[in-house]
């Protein structure tokens, strides 16, 4: 092992594999446990070889891009017999948008919302793009730093060098802005309702649906107002937000 590589045999792949339960997993690969403070990325490799060899050439370039706390990126690389199989990203113990506690504060997740916008501004002038969002894949710890939003899955993330800094920061800022919407907002009827009866806030909707920049953070910010001015009643928690308008 090097700074920048961790070499597995094909035994010790395939104990992972096949006999390590595994923290989570999905059609691109499963995450295992590593060390204390990292966990271990490995491909499916039955998966179509074209999309592995995509893998392989993004997880290469980000390995020696800057670290954030907002992203779970690729750390070192994992190789059998020399081949790139996964890697070794930090470990985050958070929970996914779906699942944050109801009694989670509200104002730790809107701070944590507008560090990521920071980041994403950021990693979007240095040409990075991300790729498939969803739930799962941004996580929120509380107590870490009074709230944190992390994006993991970095298999697709890819620097575009040839595409304008303005068209990746707007794909980047449409993808985290609609999983935030969909994942803490759509499922509650209630809400729904009440934003689609302001312009400004169906603006938002149709702006993220359409890819094109938004400020998210002032859009949750803007919408809590609202909604504490129209019920005369305080949102302190991430239940509250949930309960406002029942």
């Amino acid at each position: 092992m090097n700074n920048g590589v961790v070499n597995l045999s094909e035994a010790e792949y395939f104990s992972y594999l096949n006999f390590t339960k595994n923290l989570d997993g999905g059609e691109r690969g499963s995450i295992f446990p590593y060390n204390k403070n990292n966990v271990l990325k490995l491909w499916d490799i039955s998966n179509d070889e074209n999309l592995l060899a995509q893998f392989r050439e993004n997880v290469k370039d980000l390995v020696n891009y800057k670290s954030y706390r907002e992203l779970l990126k690729a750390q070192r690389l994992v190789l059998v017999n020399n081949v790139i199989v996964g890697y070794i990203m930090p470990y985050f113990k958070g929970l996914n948008l779906k699942d944050i506690k109801d009694e989670s504060s509200y104002k730790a997740l809107l701070s944590a919302i507008k560090r990521l916008e920071k980041i994403l501004i950021n990693i979007s002038y240095d040409h990075l793009q991300l790729d498939d969002l969803h739930d799962k894949n941004i996580m929120y710890h509380e107590k870490m730093h009074h709230g944190i939003l992390a994006v993991t899955d970095c298999d697709g993330w890819t620097f575009e060098n040839f595409k304008k800094q303005d068209s990746i920061l707007k794909e980047n800022i449409s993808l985290v802005g609609k999983t935030l919407v969909d994942s803490l907002l759509r499922d509650n009827e209630n809400l729904m309702i009440f934003i689609n009866q302001y312009a400004k806030f169906r603006s938002y909707l149709d702006k993220i649906d359409y890819k094109m920049s938004v400020d998210f953070y002032n859009f949750f910010k803007e919408l809590t107002n609202e909604l504490e001015k129209y019920t005369n009643q305080k949102i302190n928690t991430v239940g509250d937000l949930k309960l406002i308008l029942k």
